[in-house]
This record gives C-alpha cells, sequence and structure tokens, in this order.
C-alpha cells in the first residue's frame, strides 16, 4: 500500500486504517506526508506504530504536498484511489468528499496505464523523500503489470511534480471551452488561480458552487475586480443527496467543450 496524504491523524490512520490494510494482508505500507504537516502530527502522537508496522516518509517541497492517493499492489491485480480526503477522522467520517477507484486485475485491463502510471508517481515521490526506501519499491519491479502498457489513453493521471496541472490540461483539452464549472472549498485572496483558468482556456464563463460561511471565496475582493460575475455563483448550504451541511472538502473542475 502507498499512500499520500497532507493532513495525517497517527490516531485515526493506526486505528481505522492500518488494522483494515493489516487484517487484509497488506504486509507492506508507506505513506508520504506532508513534512511540515507530519511535524504537527507527531507532535500530537509520540505513541505510536510509526516506522515499526508501517513507513511515513515526509515530503518537503517549496509549496504544500497536498495530493490524496492510494495505491494497493498485489501479485496479479490492484487497485487506484484519488480522493479530496486527507487521512484524518474528519476526511474519512465527516466531511463531504470526492472519491474514485481504478481497479486492474486480468479480467479488467481498461486501468492498465492508470497503474502504471500511479506506480512512476510514487518512484517520483521516493526520490523526493527524505527516506528513499528501496524495499518496498524493489518488491514492486518484480509485478507481473509493472511497465507493461496497453492502448487505452481515455483516463490520464495528472500530478505537478514535473510541470504544473494546468498546463497539462491545457494539451490534453484542444477543442474550444465552452464553459467551466468548479466546486472547491478554498480559493487564494486575489483568485489567482480563477485568473490563470479563464487565461489559459479563454474562457469568462466560470460557474462556481460555493458552500455558504465554509468557503474561503474572497467575495470582497471579487465584487471590486469583478473576476467572477456574481450571477455565476451557485451559494449552497448543504447538499441535496444526504441532507447534510457537513464540510464540503472536495476538489472538482469540470471544462466543457461542444
Amino acid at each position: 500500500a502507498l499512500i499520500t496524504t497532507f493532513n495525517f491523524d497517527i490516531s485515526f490512520f493506526e486505528r481505522k486504517m492500518l488494522n483494515s490494510l493489516m487484517d487484509n494482508d497488506v504486509k507492506k505500507i508507506e505513506l508520504f506526508v506532508d513534512a511540515g504537516q507530519l511535524d504537527k502530527a507527531l507532535q500530537n502522537n509520540r505513541d505510536n506504530a510509526l516506522n515499526k508496522k508501517y513507513i511515513v516518509n515526509a515530503i518537503d517541497i517549496k509549496s504544500s504536498f497536498h495530493p490524496k492517493v492510494i495505491l494497493l499492489l498485489g501479485q496479479d491485480r490492484a487497485k487506484l484511489i484519488i480522493s479530496s480526503a486527507n487521512i484524518t477522522l474528519s476526511g474519512y467520517t465527516l466531511n463531504n468528499e470526492i472519491f474514485k477507484s481504478f481497479l486492474y486485475d486480468k479480467n479488467n485491463e481498461n486501468n492498465l496505464n492508470l497503474i502504471n502510471d500511479a506506480i512512476d508517481f510514487f518512484i517520483k515521490l521516493n526520490d523526493l523523500a527524505y527516506y528513499k526506501d528501496t524495499n518496498i519499491f524493489d518488491s514492486i519491479k518484480n509485478l507481473v503489470y509493472v511497465g507493461k502498457k496497453n492502448n487505452n489513453t481515455d483516463i490520464k493521471l495528472i500530478h505537478s511534480i514535473d510541470e504544473s496541472v494546468n498546463e497539462q490540461i491545457r494539451r490534453i483539452i484542444n477543442d474550444k471551452v465552452d464553459s467551466i464549472d468548479v466546486a472547491v472549498p478554498y480559493y487564494d485572496k486575489e483568485l489567482l488561480g480563477l485568473e490563470r483558468l479563464k487565461e489559459s482556456f479563454e474562457c469568462s464563463n466560470i460557474n462556481l458552487y460555493i458552500q455558504n460561511e465554509k468557503s474561503t471565496f474572497p467575495k470582497q475582493y471579487n465584487e471590486e475586480k469583478n473576476i467572477v460575475d456574481f450571477s455565476k455563483i451557485i451559494v449552497y448550504s448543504k447538499l441535496k443527496n444526504n441532507d447534510k451541511n457537513n464540510f464540503y472538502h472536495g476538489k472538482v473542475f469540470r471544462i466543457n467543450t461542444n
């Protein structure tokens, strides 16, 4: 099991996730955690099984290390889980989060490229990490599906280790963009992220879905600068499908072309 997270709740992980992994005979487990957040986690929980039952590696980069990825690798099957949830009690029990899983086995080879892209992603993380693990990554090389490819290029794993996500998506989407829908909880104070999105896709038709009083959207700044038209901002307090006003922590961008 290879896992990434920004926030890390050691107690929650060991009590819930670690036990579940070990019960399912996952013997090698490694997490890659934002260095600053790992320091905080260790200060709050000094009595733990870290680096005894599982490995935790700090990723120290100029900006935050923010992906949430779980990659489960077996001899002849694998599962990739991409989500918005940190390895915390809130992430897995309280927040409204986004999860998507992709399975690979001999009867379902559509996701072969995606699994190998995820393996490459973790190899790059291992190169960036404070402690470069050889044990787990040497064992991965022996899996029968590692390094193999098929013709399915419909689904792509995009990360920003080498290049910005924005630039990569722009190369993938060649058609004229008619509109962009954005559902995220966090915004920078000057809405530079939205400005970059507008410029990259030459599209000012952007619809925002904002949770009332829980988003960091700078309303006053937007009114002064008119980055996003007021009529394009959809405000809500809770989700209809579960009728809960729990914090929406998902990050979704829908880019619409013809």
